[in-house]
C-alpha cells in the first residue's frame, strides 16, 4: 500500500532532487567548483532513460 491511498493529499517524491543537490555538493567539495544544475539534472535524466 502506498501513503498516495491512504491519504489523497500526500505529496509522492522520488528523491531524484536530493540526489542532484547532494551529489553537487560533493562535486563542489572534492574539486572546488561550482557545478552548474542543469548538467547533474541532465545526467540523472540519461541514467534513469528519461
Amino acid at each position: 500500500m502506498t501513503w498516495s491511498k491512504v491519504d489523497p493529499a500526500c505529496v509522492v517524491v522520488d528523491g531524484v532532487e536530493m540526489l542532484v543537490q547532494l551529489a553537487m555538493q560533493m562535486f563542489q567539495r572534492w574539486t572546488g567548483v561550482t557545478p552548474e544544475e542543469e548538467v547533474f539534472q541532465r545526467a540523472v535524466a540519461e541514467a534513469l532513460g528519461e
